[in-house]
């Protein structure tokens, strides 16, 4: 149909502007003790958010303006550590501990609701507090060979996606800070070499336990 052209609707569409600064600060630390060597950092964020969201809603029948404004100021320490114990040249142990962030997305911070039909759809959450990790490692490397990596991290603050009920009669997904997980992961590599050929062979196996409070 040449008649056909697209149209511009308002009410489904949305301008966001999201400004994001973040300034660190980085101290780090090694020493070696002949078979012992340590390393130690810590880092420091301020983390600096502004959004602002705008458009058109519809509201009984009746087209409204549509503007919300956010912002968040944070501070946050990630320390991190690592020994590595050399006891002779055939095995090395290493023991390693790190925190660290992992920020939502700018489309989910939006509190505009994307409509995909007239009862429901998305949208963002602009409490959304970013999700924080402790993890901890054992690596034990065997003649350069064979690598053993298990490792331990629990998350909290998780982000997850749930359906929530607005005005009885519209759905929408939206992102919360609901759960906290711990992953227990196992990690074993190989490695061999010799003249023209090279053969390497590795797995991985993890357990994750998730806990909601919703």
């Amino acid at each position: 149909d040449n008649n056909y052209k697209l149209l511009f609707d308002s009410v489904l569409s949305n301008h966001f502007i999201y400004k994001e600064n973040i300034n660190a600060l980085y101290v780090n630390y090694n020493k070696t003790y002949k078979t012992i060597s340590v390393q130690l950092g810590l880092r420091m964020e301020n983390t600096i958010t502004k959004g602002n969201s705008s458009g058109f809603v519809k509201d009984n029948n009746v087209f409204k303006d549509y503007h919300e404004i956010f912002t968040r100021k944070l501070v946050d320490f990630f320390p991190s550590g690592a020994v590595t114990f050399t006891k002779n040249s055939k095995s090395q142990w290493t023991l390693s501990y790190s925190q660290r962030i992992n920020r939502p997305s700018y489309q989910n911070l939006n509190p505009f609701e994307n409509r995909s039909s007239e009862y429901g759809g998305f949208k963002g959450n602009p409490n959304l507090r970013p999700e924080y990790a402790n993890s901890f490692s054992l690596i034990n490397v065997f003649r350069n060979k064979l690598v053993t990596n298990l490792s331990f991290t629990h998350t909290k603050d998780l982000i997850v996606s749930i359906s929530d009920t607005l005005g009885g009669t519209k759905s929408f997904y939206s992102p919360k800070n609901i759960a906290k997980q711990d992953n227990i992961s196992l990690s074993i590599n190989y490695s061999f070499s010799k003249a023209w050929y090279s053969l390497t062979v590795s797995t991985t196996g993890y357990y994750a336990h998730n806990l909601a409070d919703f």
